[in-house]
């Protein structure tokens, strides 16, 4: 694993922007990053069904602990 972010979600060798000019290395969002947004609708139903109010920070706070915890388990497993 690259960190504590997974790495990038969808990484390439490279890119050839419109100007024709190549770039090397990942590009994107990281791993972390597209678990949370994952996870996202499934935080805002948990936190929905119990007593609130909440922020948008509560949602983003709970996405990003189960994407955490999907870094974990890949790591647990080997991948």
């Amino acid at each position: 694993m690259t960190n504590k972010t997974g790495g990038p979600a969808f990484p390439v060798s490279s890119v050839k922007g419109q100007t024709g000019v190549s770039y090397a290395g990942a590009f994107g969002m990281t791993l972390i990053d597209y678990f949370a947004g994952q996870a996202l609708p499934a935080a805002i139903q948990v936190l929905e069904n119990h007593d609130g109010p909440f922020t948008n920070g509560d949602y983003a706070s709970m996405a990003y602990q189960i994407a955490e915890a999907m870094l974990a388990e890949r790591k647990r497993r080997g991948l």
